[in-house]
């Protein structure tokens, strides 16, 4: 149960933050910060986990933003992505001992794709625009995600994670 209620709540957040965008933030801001409160006081090892994927993807994103692979109004990712991948490190850290005991290439293959259809959710409720070809940006989350998605699957194996709470 614990499992459809965490996976609800980041897929709320998702929504807040791509359908919401710069008009929700603050609002966004003050769940994902509410979420990690909760993760505090599951121990430090949670918080500091889901901090260090929440950074991996910022900087990812910075670095697609500044190949020409994103397109946003500014120069720097907004302020409300940052917020969704904070909200993501959360979820990410919570569901990576459930991940870990499922086969690790099925994994990752629905990390990559899952990625990669969040993105393409993305451009087609606005929120973002893709600056070269689709099926080029695609193949490129789609490798993205899956390494992110075998670097979550490489930190479970490090027990910095304990599946007691998404074990129902």
């Amino acid at each position: 149960m614990r499992l459809v209620a965490i996976s609800v709540w980041f897929q709320l957040l998702w929504f807040l933050a791509v359908l919401g965008q710069s008009h929700y933030q603050v609002w966004l801001f003050a769940l994902v910060v509410a979420s990690y409160v909760w993760l505090m006081t599951l121990g430090k090892h949670f918080l500091s986990q889901a901090v260090a994927f929440s950074v991996v993807g910022v900087l990812v994103d910075s670095l697609n933003q500044a190949g020409g692979l994103f397109i946003f109004p500014s120069h720097f990712i907004p302020l409300w992505l940052v917020a969704l991948w904070f909200a993501f490190g959360w979820y990410a850290n919570l569901m990576a001992a459930r991940l870990s005991t499922l086969p690790h290439l099925v994994v990752i293959a629905l990390g990559a794709m899952g990625g990669a259809l969040s993105y393409f959710a993305g451009v087609k409720f606005g929120a973002v625009e893709w600056g070269i070809p689709f099926m080029t940006t695609f193949i490129i989350l789609m490798i993205e995600w899956a390494l992110l998605t075998s670097l979550i699957l490489f930190a479970s194996k490090k027990e910095w994670f304990s599946n007691q709470y998404v074990n129902n």
